[in-house]
């Protein structure tokens, strides 16, 4: 005879130990899928932070990029602007510019030492605002 735990033939099966019944087998199987399932579902959340930090990261980036140039033009471009807005426009308009740009103080990008590579932005109240120009 063979029995479910030792495939070897044993000649005298009711000497070896019962194995564990059906119900205790499903529980188990029940218990370690669900633990499964919910570190997958961890994990998916996990990627998808981080995509949507990268994407956000990505988004600044673009902005400030646009910003920096809107300022770089206004600058080469100065004694124009000053001539056709005036002084205290031209002042406004780089100062509207630099609020666009998100505050040092309240951007914080983690290095890969010290937990992964999250950047959280403060609050930025012009950061729904679009370009004019």
């Amino acid at each position: 005879m063979v029995h479910r735990a030792n495939k070897e033939v044993a000649t005298e099966c009711s000497r070896l130990p019962a194995g564990s019944t059906r119900e205790v087998q499903r529980n188990s199987a029940a218990a370690r899928i669900a633990a499964e399932c919910t570190e997958a579902r961890k994990e998916r959340k996990r990627q998808k932070t981080t995509a949507w930090l990268l994407d956000e990261f990505e988004l600044i980036k673009s902005r400030n990029k646009l910003v920096a140039s809107q300022i770089k033009l206004y600058t080469e471009n100065k004694a124009t602007c000053i001539a056709t807005m005036g002084e205290e426009a031209y002042n406004n308009k780089i100062l509207e510019l630099l609020r666009k740009l998100p505050d040092p103080e309240n951007v914080r990008i983690h290095d890969e030492d010290t937990g992964g590579g999250e950047e959280e932005e403060g609050d930025n109240d012009n950061d729904d605002e679009d370009s004019e120009n």
